[in-house]
């Protein structure tokens, strides 16, 4: 299914009570600098998944105790957006951004699947025309920042983080997952990094808990030895269960959306990987969905 920005629309009562999330595919590398491919395959690779289809067709139970945990319809696929050369890249990023918005402004919680993370920033853009205040938290085994010294230079999955943290309605960065050596380094007054030794509830204490958060994953933030379809794998990262201890830290915060950036489907050979991206992407909306109903009460 092809997601269309400029067909795209929200309404109340075209939704399952349900209904908490948005999937949105975004199957393109434009922003990688080495010409790898693999990561435009990362959407369909996740919607073949069985327990992915299961999501809007039977909802999900808890394996152990028969409780259904998220409710049919309680995601929404909007489809693709793809991307075409022969229209470039600023209209593609345009759509991006419109897409976002737009599920911003229906107060559902978007889910997106790249694809490579430059795709983040137009995502965080759309954001920012909805949104006047709000801040980032992204994890990533690399800063992912240069020196914005060139007028004329085209942002990558290499340095978006330096664009986010210039748009104004971006209150702070924060980035967790962070390690292994570099041959420059780039601050800015906005961005505070962790490394992957730190605890999830010291990132999230690093966060405004007042003002909404959107969570943008690189997949490399994970330790190559549970997740290893990734183009730059780094030694000593993250561990599943740090990352599901990161979401229920979250819980308590408004959470924009998420995205899940750079895995490699054509790294992946038996599958292992997109099954443990779609628990995680699982695990991500148990906690979210659990947390609003015992508000609801």
């Amino acid at each position: 299914m092809q997601a269309r920005a400029d067909k795209f629309s929200y309404s109340s009562s075209s939704l399952d009570r349900f209904t908490r999330f948005f999937l949105l595919g975004l199957p393109t590398q434009i922003g990688t600098i080495d010409g790898r491919p693999g990561c435009e395959e990362a959407p369909q690779r996740l919607r073949e998944m069985s327990l992915f289809g299961s999501l809007w067709k039977d909802g999900l139970y808890d394996a152990c105790t028969g409780q259904m945990v998220l409710p049919p319809s309680t995601l929404v696929d909007v489809g693709d957006l793809l991307y075409s050369p022969g229209r470039g890249r600023s209209v593609y990023f345009s759509e991006i951004s419109q897409l976002s918005e737009t599920i911003s402004d229906s107060r559902k919680t978007l889910i997106a699947v790249g694809g490579d993370h430059l795709l983040t920033l137009p995502l965080v853009e759309g954001f920012a025309q909805s949104r006047s205040k709000f801040q980032i938290l992204h994890l990533d085994a690399h800063r992912d920042m240069s020196k914005m010294s060139e007028a004329n230079v085209r942002a990558t999955h290499a340095d978006f983080v330096s664009y986010l943290a210039e748009l104004p309605q971006v209150e702070r960065v924060v980035q967790y997952g962070i390690r292994g050596y570099t041959s420059s380094f780039v601050s800015h007054p906005k961005v505070f990094s962790y490394s992957s030794q730190a605890r999830p509830q010291d990132v999230v204490g690093a966060l405004n808990a007042n003002i909404p958060v959107y969570v943008s994953i690189d997949l490399d933030v994970l330790d190559p030895s549970v997740f290893s379809s990734v183009n730059f794998p780094v030694a000593d990262g993250l561990l599943p269960a740090q990352l599901i201890e990161l979401f229920r830290e979250m819980k308590v915060l408004d959470v924009l959306g998420i995205d899940f950036m750079e895995y490699n489907a054509l790294l992946d050979e038996t599958r292992k990987d997109a099954s443990l991206l779609v628990d995680l992407l699982v695990q991500f909306m148990v906690v979210r969905f659990e947390y609003e109903k015992l508000l609801d009460k």
